[in-house]
């Protein structure tokens, strides 16, 4: 039954228990603050407006001695007791005698002190704006009737702290309106409970023949009632509430035994995926509702600021719920995740997933594809954060079963399709995973045949990265061919570094988009050349690139194979990187998924090596390369490419001027190309050369000391010459390695210099 605090007092006297813990929303500490502060925000939105209710959920207890005893909901209760004070001070009601005489009803039973200091607050007639320099907290213990060890009261210390948080609100709220006291009385205290601002839910279990055994039952030692026994009791009646025959818009629910099933098969399952050493499936059950509802709301929204706040809320990265991802129910309500739809979507799913006193039921035979008892694990359990992909994967896997029951053996096309495209789109922001959701619901209208619609639209599939939709629409065209066609793009679209992303190889094999609508017109030949050649270029991928990204080749082998063919690097802000595994700019997957010159590089190496002899075939390429570019001593030397950091980067201002970086800038440690290239060639014919790397491009990188002696050898890019500085401050430029060797040799900076420069010319 609907009430609100003024009518719930009229009727009868409200006592907090001995057995309830003191008041905590006044309590210290940033998340308790962020708590309060967002509840009062909410209450006071409601109260002000004129058009805007609230309901706070549940508030269970039972009539004991012509009083009503909260179990659960005393924190709600009291918070409702301190505005109505508060307005009404504010408002000089407190002075009316039947004002003072119903707000006395509300007491305290934890502590004398409690009660007595509830039974002072309302009985004195007290003006909050007598000095507005004291905080009204500092105004009440400043008070004749104040006990000073009142403060030694957990419950007292924490209204009085409320008292002050509800006051600061309106203090800020009268800087941008004129607030009139006596209209928000009326407002609050208003008899019509349809109309008034601030309303609860009140669930008398003394009503329904049960005992306060039931709050011990379900609270151990007194705690508050859980999270999920809130909005179990609330989602059960919600449902209630719309299935009622005399409503007109009622809700049909298509599994009618859901309640039952709420108490033992999906018990049973979230049992199964309860958190390791948790005896509750509380967390677990939640996580799900909030996956569920989180979706459902994605799935109608556009706003991106609607989306981030709902996304904070709902994924627990909100401050406030971070810890146990409460959600009031109320919330649920205002972000509509509850309508007949999403209902049944939590019920038809569940009855999908149960499996008895087992995990969840499987319907995929192939889990490279979708593993789904890690996805639903992944889903209930608190301490792992689901990712945009993978809410999306499940969104399109629950509604694939629901809709399409009977066409389980088609599932496995449908999320080989959304695996390829969620795995291979980023999603940076809510926006971006609303519009997969949108999508998918679109795409589920071609569910069971979902490669056919793929190999003849030309609709646009927003949601989705462009490139690979694309691609998704080559393979559709291939796999409708035939067995052989499936089975190789199958094979390696399964590999966990490619990931469903193999456009490259497809492109390799002379299939595009250009070319595709031929293939229904090739001959039997022509279509075995096509196969062949998507398998060996497949094959030599897999020789390459392991399942976390570029196989550990001895001497990066491969990237200065790939350099002979050209310069292959990629862009990030100033920077280009030799690629490394895992990274949105400067990663292979990035080099192979762009159709660009640089992709090009890979075919052209690809096609010059065999995979059983891979690593023969790169010295090979690296031994023959004779051209005399900037890229050679990159080719000729590997330490070069290790000197570049873990990241591979360089800064590459023109082909006189490079840096090597440790990091991504400037500032940290580099060091200069040239000069680096000439001491790797000394340190190797034991010339014993020191490197002076620098964390300013404003100073000189250098060689600055060679055998023992003090000097510095330097390239500076502008005069594209070498840069000797002796001990004894000559300076000497030289145009070419040839004029600085022959230096070297003439003043006695080798060793054994005949021999040695010989050597060195030649390298």
């Amino acid at each position: 039954m609907k009430f609100t605090f003024w009518k719930l007092l009229s009727e009868i006297p409200i006592e907090i228990p001995i057995i309830q813990r003191d008041y905590a929303q006044g309590r210290e500490g940033a998340q308790i603050k962020h708590i309060r502060n967002n509840f009062l925000d909410t209450l006071l939105d409601q109260l002000i407006s004129q058009e805007k209710s609230i309901d706070l959920d549940f508030i269970y207890g039972s009539v004991q001695g012509k009083k009503f005893i909260p179990l659960d909901g005393q924190q709600r209760l009291t918070t409702l007791f301190l505005i109505h004070w508060y307005i009404a001070v504010r408002s000089q009601q407190v002075k009316n005698h039947v004002v003072k005489e119903q707000l006395s009803r509300f007491s305290y039973e934890t502590r004398i002190s409690s009660r007595e200091f509830c039974h002072e607050l309302v009985s004195r007639v007290f003006v909050t704006d007598k000095d507005v320099s004291l905080t009204v907290s500092a105004q009440i213990a400043d008070s004749a009737w104040f006990y000073l060890s009142w403060q030694k009261d957990p419950t007292v210390k924490a209204m009085l702290t409320m008292i002050d948080a509800i006051d600061s609100k309106f203090r800020i709220l009268e800087t941008r309106t004129v607030i009139d006291y006596t209209s928000l009385w009326n407002r609050l205290t208003i008899h019509a409970e349809q109309q008034a601002p601030i309303t609860f839910q009140l669930l008398r279990i003394d009503k329904l023949k049960l005992t306060d055994q039931l709050y011990v039952r379900m609270n151990a030692r007194g705690k508050a009632l859980t999270t999920f026994e809130h909005f179990k009791a609330w989602f059960e009646q919600l449902i209630d509430d719309h299935t009622r025959e005399e409503m007109v818009d009622k809700w049909l629910i298509e599994i009618e035994d859901w309640k039952e099933r709420m108490d033992k098969a999906w018990t049973d399952l979230f049992w199964q995926h309860r958190q390791e050493g948790s005896f509750t499936i509380d967390k677990a059950f939640m996580r799900y509702i909030n996956v569920m509802a989180l979706n459902h709301y994605a799935s109608k929204s556009t706003q991106q600021t609607d989306l981030q706040k709902a996304v904070d809320l709902f994924t627990g990265q909100d401050k406030a719920t971070k810890e146990d991802n409460i959600i009031y129910n109320s919330t649920y309500k205002e972000y509509g995740c509850f309508d007949e739809e999403s209902v049944n979507d939590i019920f038809k799913t569940l009855a999908m997933l149960q499996n008895g006193h087992d995990r969840v039921k499987t319907y995929l035979k192939n889990s490279d594809l979708l593993d789904e008892e890690k996805l639903f694990s992944k889903i209930t359990n608190s301490k792992q954060r689901l990712s945009y992909k993978e809410r999306v994967q499940f969104f399109a896997y629950c509604k694939f079963l629901i809709r399409y029951p009977a066409s389980e053996g088609k599932l496995k096309n449908w999320i080989r399709v959304i695996r390829n495209l969620t795995e291979n789109t980023n999603y940076n922001n809510p926006i971006e995973y609303a519009e997969s959701i949108r999508s998918i619901t679109s795409l589920l209208n071609f569910g069971p045949e979902i490669l056919t619609y793929l190999s003849s639209t030309t609709d646009k599939i927003s949601g989705f990265d462009s490139l690979q939709v694309e691609e998704e629409k080559i393979k559709a065209c291939l796999i409708l061919q035939s067995k052989k066609w499936e089975q190789a793009i199958s094979e390696v679209e399964n590999h966990s570094y490619f990931f469903g992303q193999i456009g490259f190889l497809l492109d390799f094999a002379g299939i595009s988009k250009s070319t595709i609508q031929e293939s229904s017109n090739w001959t039997d030949k022509e279509a075995e050349i096509h196969l062949d050649s998507f398998n060996s270029y497949a094959s030599k991928a897999k020789a390459v690139f392991s399942d976390k990204g570029l196989n550990d080749f001895d001497d990066f082998l491969w990237e200065r194979a790939l350099l002979c063919k050209g310069d292959y690097l990629l862009r990030q802000g100033r920077n280009h990187s030799f690629l490394i595994n895992n990274d949105r700019d400067i990663s292979w997957k990035r080099l192979l998924r762009d159709n660009s010159k640089e992709r090009g590089y890979v075919k052209a190496l690809l096609d010059a090596v065999e995979a059983p002899t891979l690593t023969s075939d790169l010295n090979l390429i690296i031994e023959n390369y004779k051209n005399d570019d900037w890229k050679k001593f990159f080719i000729k030397f590997p330490s070069i490419i290790k000197a570049c950091g873990s990241r591979r980067l360089i800064r590459w201002n023109n082909e006189h001027d490079i840096l090597l970086l440790k990091s991504t800038t400037t500032s940290g440690y580099h060091k200069e190309y040239y000069s680096f290239a000439l001491y790797l060639r000394l340190n190797k014919e034991q010339q014993d050369p020191t490197y002076q790397s620098q964390r300013s491009v404003d100073y000189a990188k250098c060689i600055s000391a060679l055998n023992g002696h003090k000097l510095s050898i330097s390239y500076v890019p502008n005069k594209q010459a070498y840069i000797i500085k002796e001990a004894n401050a000559d300076q000497h430029d030289f145009d070419s390695e040839d004029s600085l060797l022959d230096y070297l040799k003439a003043n006695n900076y080798l060793i054994n210099q005949t021999e040695q420069v010989s050597t060195l010319q030649e390298a």
